[in-house]
């Protein structure tokens, strides 16, 4: 990224403004911005903001400075004082508008460019290493690797064997990778399969041509990306192994007599409120609607069906209406790409790497 030239004076000008996406914006450009100490008084005021996109700028700013921010700080390991308390503090803190740790590997990353490896940033991970982002995992075995002592490379290895069945590829590589470069070795080893680019999940008959991605709470073609697609039998895969798997990064619906797909241009975007993603054909779910109760039965079986993790959607009165659902392990938006064959399009494939 490109180098600003935001001055601390302009930062705390910028702060004032009543616009949160200015703020959050100045914090962002002087983030690029060459700074020392002297901006570190500021920084730590911006820890206490109930604002947790200035609190994550601020707190990756403080970790920029390294061990000088800690230069003055109290010697006394018998409890975190000062910066490091406010740093924990905050990482621990879950945030009203997600009800997560929402800085917990920002700050854990901070603390370790600080330098600040002891007993209690071990403590720090220890009761933080089941957070549900994989994300979050994977940052807090790399911490586990730089504090390097015994204690620290043994929770490290505890912590990857445990959690290494549930990962998909994409996560479960930087796993073997970390723990690789920690100079261990893991007892287990995932089975051939579980290591494969694509683990098929289910099937979906599409009738109509209109395939539709989205948040499974929300089955209306405006509330998702449709695309048209050949009719035919589709199978669903995902990157993950199905259904120990507690996230999937890549998802895709391809037709059946399609036997190497390629992914394509980006066709649209689609996202969700609810960790998971589904597919269907939405002219079920249309027709379903127009049924006298349909509406109401279909809103029944999402509310008793679309759980988080793997599933299935159906609705008994209406046998057509399915919508496979994958977990996606965090709310947003991602892309959505054409898939390909022969020249001719066979599917969808999506992201939330």
């Amino acid at each position: 990224m490109k180098k600003t030239n935001m001055t601390l004076e302009a930062l705390e000008q910028a702060l004032k403004l009543p616009e949160s996406w200015k703020r959050w914006d100045a914090l962002r450009a002087f983030k690029q911005t060459e700074f020392g100490v002297e901006a570190l008084p500021l920084l730590e005021k911006l820890l206490d903001y109930n604002d947790d996109p200035i609190a994550l700028h601020a707190i990756e700013c403080i970790g920029k400075l390294g061990p000088q921010a800690l230069i003055g700080e109290s010697a006394d390991t018998s409890a975190p004082k000062g910066l490091i308390a406010k740093l924990l503090a905050l990482g621990d803190h879950l945030w009203g508008d997600t009800g997560y740790k929402n800085c917990y590997s920002t700050a854990l990353n901070a603390l370790v460019k600080l330098g600040y490896t002891n007993k209690f940033l071990l403590q720090y991970i220890r009761k933080n290493l089941r957070l549900e982002i994989d994300d979050d995992f994977i940052d807090s075995l790399a911490a586990l690797k730089a504090i390097g002592t015994p204690e620290a490379l043994d929770l490290l290895k505890r912590a990857a064997a445990s959690r290494l069945p549930e990962l998909n590829k994409t996560f479960a590589k930087k796993v073997q990778a970390i723990v690789a470069k920690s100079g261990l070795s893991l007892e287990l080893e995932l089975p051939k399969k579980a290591m494969l680019d694509w683990h098929p999940f289910h099937t979906l008959t599409v009738k109509t041509g209109r395939l539709w991605v989205g948040d499974p709470r929300l089955p209306n073609p405006e509330d998702g990306c449709m695309l048209k697609v050949p009719s035919g039998k589709y199978v669903v895969e995902c990157d993950g192994l199905p259904p120990r798997c507690k996230a999937v990064s890549k998802l895709r619906v391809r037709l059946a007599t399609a036997t190497a797909p390629k992914r394509g241009q980006k066709v649209g975007e689609a996202g969700t409120d609810s960790a998971t993603i589904g597919v269907c054909e939405i002219a079920a779910f249309e027709a379903a609607y127009k049924k006298k109760g349909g509406a109401e039965q279909v809103r029944k079986a999402i509310e008793s069906q679309a759980d988080n993790g793997f599933g299935v959607l159906t609705v008994p009165e209406f046998p057509e209406v399915i919508m496979p659902f994958v977990p996606t392990g965090s709310d947003g938006n991602g892309p959505v790409f054409a898939l390909m064959s022969s020249g001719k399009r066979v599917g969808i494939e999506l992201s939330f790497a």
